[in-house]
């Protein structure tokens, strides 16, 4: 585009020009003013990357051969370079649109495929959203693949006849919806029902009334068929249900309170009367105890009076044994020691006799 815009420059430049040239300059004059209009496009023919807008700058250019004052000569050389710069450029349109119909070839089978499985998705689709986003994908791809009128207006056709199917699919979606949503309401609401009354009487079981009631709110917003006022509607009466849930696990709170303070009462007078009893009780015990052991101590130093009387008895028996051995050995020895004398004394006579 930026070659296209300095031949056109060039052309209007070349054309404030000719209006200075004078006659007597002659064919010299306007084949130097002609020659760079001629090489420009020529050169824009060899090397632009895009050839749309070329052919009407080459027949600007040849008009401007034509309208020139040049010699035959020159007027013929300047119509041959341009005659050939348009077969050259026709040779280059007919490769270009040849590219060009190779690539809406493979951008039609790509497309092709893109659409089949679009329209192929929405006959088994189990979520009709993803079906519709693969076909709003397969419309886009279109909008933008390179490809023919017709090519593009046959695949178009198979993208609105899968439309179609798919609005008929979401009308008969939603209408089975709206009957899942009206069973649900009424089904819903008699659970509020039935929570609410259980709410007014509840004494225990406030954990799982909150826990259903919970559960309710959850299934409620999870039905999305259901008409806004009506789910409003049930979120309120969970909300209230709640609320009265509240009150009523406070009010028998603050009855189990005072009940286990009135038993805390009595029990610590229980405690006081078991207290005093157990004193009592206590000290009649360490009487008992006190005595008792007193007994035992009285028992304790008869005992050990016996025993030190029979200590004494036993040392005294002792000592006795002991005495009545000493004698008892005393006189041995004495029988001893008299018998050896007499016998002593029987051998001395046996002597004096023998000698006599």
């Amino acid at each position: 585009m930026h070659d296209l815009r300095q031949v056109y420059d060039l052309l209007s430049q070349l054309r404030e020009n000719e209006r200075g040239v004078s006659i007597s300059d002659g064919n010299e004059a306007e084949r130097k003013r002609i020659d760079p209009i001629v090489n420009a496009v020529l050169k824009l023919v060899t090397h632009a990357q895009e050839l749309k807008g070329i052919r009407p700058q080459l027949i600007a250019a040849s008009k401007q051969v034509n309208e020139a004052k040049l010699s035959k000569e020159d007027r013929q050389k300047f119509r041959s370079r341009i005659d050939d710069a348009f077969k050259q450029l026709e040779l280059r349109e007919r490769k270009e649109e040849g590219d060009n119909k190779n690539k809406q070839a493979v951008a039609y089978d790509e497309a092709k495929r893109i659409v089949a499985e679009a329209t192929q998705y929405l006959g088994v689709a189990s979520d009709l959203r993803e079906a519709k986003s693969k076909l709003i994908a397969a419309q886009t791809h279109l909008k933008q693949a390179n490809l023919s009128r017709e090519q593009r207006d046959e695949l178009f056709k198979r993208i609105s006849s899968g439309f179609e199917i798919l609005n008929r699919k979401l009308a008969a979606e939603r209408n089975q919806q709206d009957l899942h949503a009206q069973v649900a309401y009424r089904e819903l609401s008699d659970k509020a029902n039935d929570l609410s009354s259980r709410t007014q009487y509840a004494t225990s079981d406030f954990g799982s009334i909150r826990a259903e009631l919970a559960a309710l709110k959850k299934a409620v917003l999870e039905v999305r068929a259901m008409p806004k006022d009506k789910k409003d509607e049930l979120i309120r009466r969970i909300d209230s249900i709640f609320e009265a849930l509240g009150k009523r696990q406070a009010a028998q709170k603050a009855q189990r309170d005072r009940e286990y303070q009135e038993r805390k009462a009595q029990q610590n007078r229980d405690y006081e009367v078991r207290k005093a009893e157990q004193a009592q009780k206590q000290r009649e015990f360490e009487a008992r105890k006190a005595q008792q052991e007193a007994q035992k101590a009285e028992r304790q130093r008869q005992h050990e009076q016996k025993q030190r009387e029979y200590e004494a008895r036993k040392l005294q028996q002792e000592q006795q044994q002991r005495e009545y051995q000493a004698r008892k050995e005393r006189e041995t020895r004495e029988r001893a020691e008299k018998q050896r004398r007499a016998q002593a004394e029987r051998e001395r006579n046996n002597k004096n006799n023998k000698r006599r």
